[in-house]
């Protein structure tokens, strides 16, 4: 009996072990994953680049630690792995409530808006999410737009889609009546396909969200803390607005006035 227990025991603390946290980690041993999804993060010519990403950077050039290398992958293969990984960072992450046990998070990079997007001569009042029944909106598989439409019980159509691109060339065809997703990403993707912004308008906007690194819960405390450190001085610094110079221009896209 005593020999079944003390193996029940050894057993027990064997399952426990991979999940304590190692004091010993640093920056660099961790795994950091990202998606392709512009301004913030992507991957070009094999070379690290965006907004957060710069942001990164930055942050281990200010703990001591040279750049790391970042696996670029689909969103939602992306978060799968973070939320089961010990040693993950996952960015850029909206940090929403569905979201705040799963992770320990280091930020806000910055602050960002959702919003409902649609073409110039979209006429129909938003005021509101239940204001969209009935229409076609499209949302980007995985992101945390997607949960708030959903908590709306309204007679809508979810086109759920793989790609910020693929949504506004649909939306361009006039195969959907409203995009809702980040704002600044929006403005960005339809910059650089070259169509004008006044062949858009916001129709409804969110209240503000931070944009996030999200962390392994199993990360010891003391990491997460240096990291957030690092962070705080970064967004203090010259640095930061020289990298919000560099990704990001002025709102071009008209805004429709609330009713």
């Amino acid at each position: 009996m005593r020999y079944a227990f003390f193996a029940a025991l050894i057993w027990m603390l064997s399952m426990a072990l991979p999940c304590m946290a190692d004091p010993s980690l640093t920056p660099a041993d961790l795994r950091y994953l990202s998606e392709d999804y512009r301004p913030y993060n992507y991957k070009e010519y094999h070379e690290s680049k965006g907004l957060v990403t710069d942001f990164l950077f930055a942050m281990l050039k200010n703990m001591g630690v040279e750049e790391q290398p970042i696996d670029f992958l689909p969103w939602p293969r992306a978060y799968e792995m973070a939320v089961q990984g010990s040693v993950t960072v996952l960015f850029s992450t909206i940090r929403t409530p569905e979201r705040e046990s799963l992770f320990k998070w280091v930020g806000p990079v910055l602050t960002t808006s959702v919003v409902l997007i649609g073409l110039d001569n979209f006429d129909k009042k938003i005021s509101s999410l239940e204001d969209t029944s009935g229409l076609r909106i499209g949302v980007i598989k995985g992101y945390a737009e997607i949960s708030l439409l959903q908590s709306h019980k309204n007679k809508l159509y979810l086109d759920i889609l793989n790609s910020p691109e693929i949504a506004i060339d649909k939306l361009m065809a006039g195969r959907l009546d409203l995009v809702f997703f980040d704002r600044i990403a929006f403005e960005y993707i339809a910059k650089t396909k070259h169509i004008p912004a006044n062949r858009f308008r916001v129709v409804y906007q969110q209240p503000p969200w931070g944009v996030y690194f999200a962390l392994s819960r199993s990360l010891p405390d003391s990491l997460v803390e240096r990291m957030q450190i690092a962070c705080d001085s970064v967004r203090n610094s010259p640095m930061y607005s020289t990298i919000l110079k560099q990704y990001l221009g002025e709102t071009t896209i008209y805004t429709q006035p609330a009713p």
